[in-house]
């Protein structure tokens, strides 16, 4: 490398074509670097300096240097101690301050363009310009063209003008300023940003937990590895996460987009929304009547004040109802549902098998599989489905609805109500309380062993006595009566009605109105009554009075005082039991009786 130096006189130093370096001191001195890449200093004194090819270095200390360059001569810098502008120097591509606060204004090529440690005012006029603070309160404009404006360290401001122009933020006091409709332009900030107007998009950089905050454009929003919380604000945005574990705030419109295993994320939305892939939780937002669905993950979907549908979809998902009616869609049965006391009236749609948890009112099985719902200690409404439902309100006054399918109805208390439509199936009532069978159901079996009554219907009932006393009348239609182990009253009604005797050791029951004109019939289950063979009772093996006569006999009927007996033997010693007493005292035949299996189980 040549060097020539000056001395305090006005100089004129001419460098060679190889990479000079060129020192005017003192003077007001013209030097030319030729060819090369030189580094040219004036030195005191106004300069003018000429660069020629080559990528040359100006040294500026005075207001009146001058540097020339031609175009396409290099890649060139000006570095300035004073305030410089490169519309002075047009071919010049470079400007980097040293020193005190000073301004710097670039020219119409792509320049870039460096501050100090001072507070400066930074101007990339036309080209797509590199823009950059340091340290310092700065002020930065692009000017025309796709700008990078980066005001470094400090409490920097910085505008755009036309093209996409790309802004670097790291202080919360930055402020940027961009007009409407010049181009698409982006922040990257390295801390928690709210985008102002005009911009469009925001990347938080590094691994803080920092948060991103659009207007009302349509944003993109880019999350760093930190755990961010990105919030669109109105308009169309897109909200990309990142690693950590992000919160996205989103409205009509936006897009979440998250890729695999990038950390436990959340969406608080104000509107209905279905959760994306990898995305694992999704909290309603405000007071409105939305709705939450998850996705094949583990879901957790939490409700607002409104009134909410809860669907978590594929996978063990936690959904948390809130203030409102809320109605939880159940597809697996590791699904969990947490509801706070007096937090409205809310409803289970389960495609399972469902037992109610605390706080929560209502039932719905959907699908047409054989499921059961079971309720709680409120008063619960529980809805079948289109299968074989077992429908179980538990305590409380409940209400169970039967659908399509043969359902069972578990009633517990004397306040639950059983609602069946017309031909859905055959349907079954056990009660543990006394209970009258309402419309469309058919049979009702008492259960437990308290003294509890069954009435039945206008249908053809069947009505199943527990191991209580128990008054059972069937009403109208072709009922049968089964008193089971208690001394039971048996009631047929209107109807060709059955009553039935499963053991001689059921104790006695009592009829009251046994009707030849209905053609009732009284059935002795066979594997009880052993000594009779299934089938009609032959004449031989009934007999009148208070006991048998022969071995033939086995059933004994006292039509003075309406005493019905069986007896095993035919001897009339011990073997003869009394099995009922019937009160109207009808005058029975063989052919009242038939033998034969038991004519349903009920449970």
């Amino acid at each position: 490398m040549a060097i020539f130096n000056g001395n305090d006189l006005p100089n004129v130093l001419v460098g060679t074509n190889e990479n000079d370096s060129i020192n005017g001191n003192g003077g007001n001195d013209f030097l030319f670097g030729l060819g090369g890449n030189d580094l040219i200093d004036g030195g005191t004194g106004a300069d003018q300096m000429f660069g020629g090819l080559g990528d040359d270095v100006f040294i500026v200390d005075n207001l009146s240097d001058k540097v020339f360059e031609n175009l396409n001569q290099g890649n060139d810098a000006i570095h300035a101690s004073v305030s410089f502008s490169l519309f002075s120097a047009p071919n010049v591509e470079n400007l980097a301050l040293i020193g005190t606060a000073l301004g710097g204004v670039g020219n119409e090529l792509d320049n870039t363009i460096y501050g100090n440690d001072q507070d400066n005012g930074l101007a990339g006029n036309d080209g797509n310009d590199s823009v950059y603070g340091r340290s310092g309160n700065d002020a930065l404009e692009g000017g025309s063209g796709d700008d990078i404006l980066d005001g470094g360290i400090g409490n920097d401001r910085m505008s755009g003008s036309n093209g996409k122009d790309t802004y670097f933020v790291d202080s919360i006091l930055d402020e940027v300023t961009e007009f409407a409709d010049n181009g698409i332009d982006l922040v990257n900030a390295s801390v928690s940003y709210t985008l102002s107007a005009n911009l469009e998009n925001l990347t938080l950089l590094g691994t803080a937990n920092i948060d991103a905050t659009g207007n009302e454009l349509d944003n993109i929003l880019t999350g760093n590895a930190g755990d961010n919380i990105l919030d669109g604000k109105a308009g169309k945005d897109t909200l990309i996460g990142g690693l950590g574990n992000d919160t996205y705030i989103i409205d009509a419109g936006d897009i979440i987009v998250e890729k695999e295993n990038e950390g436990i994320d959340t969406v608080n939305a104000s509107i209905s929304y279905t959760l994306s892939g990898h995305v694992e939780n999704l909290t309603l937002t405000g007071t409105a009547n939305i709705d939450a669905t998850g996705n094949a993950l583990d879901n957790t979907l939490t409700g607002n004040s409104g009134n909410n549908i809860l669907d978590g979809g594929i996978g063990t998902d936690q959904l948390i109802g809130g203030l409102g009616n809320d109605t939880y869609v159940i597809s697996d049965t590791s699904d969990t549902i947490v509801e706070a006391s007096n937090a409205g009236l809310d409803t289970v749609n389960a495609a399972i098998s469902y037992t109610l948890g605390d706080n929560l009112e209502n039932l719905t099985l959907t699908g047409i599989e054989n499921l059961s719902g079971t309720g709680n200690t409120l008063d619960n409404t529980i809805k079948g489905n289109a299968g074989s439902n077992i429908l179980n309100g538990k305590e409380g006054n409940d209400t169970l609805i039967g659908g399509l399918g043969n359902d069972i109805y578990i009633v517990n208390d004397a306040g639950d109500q059983v609602i069946e439509g017309v031909n859905e199936g055959i349907d079954i009532i056990a009660a543990s309380v006394s209970y009258t069978l309402s419309d469309n159901v058919e049979h009702l079996g008492l259960t437990g062993t308290e003294n509890l009554n069954a009435t039945g219907n206008a249908l053809d009932n069947i009505l199943l006595g527990n191991a209580g006393v128990n008054t059972l009348d069937g009403g109208a239609g072709n009922d049968i009566l089964i008193g089971a182990k208690g001394r039971d009253t048996l009631k047929g009604g209107t109807g060709a009605d059955k009553f039935v005797f499963t053991a001689p050791t059921d104790r006695v029951d009592r009829i009251l109105d046994f009707s030849q004109q209905d053609q009732d019939k009284i059935l002795l289950v066979s594997s009880g009554f052993s000594k009779l063979k299934a089938g009609s009772v032959k004449q031989k093996q009934f007999v009148l009075g208070r006991k048998a006569q022969d071995k033939n006999d086995r059933l004994i009927y006292n039509s003075k005082n309406g005493a019905l007996f069986y007896d095993a033997d035919g001897k009339g010693g011990a073997a003869q039991v009394r099995i009922a007493t019937f009160a109207n005292k009808p005058a029975l035949g063989a052919s009242d009786f038939t033998v034969g299996d038991a004519p349903v189980s009920l449970f």
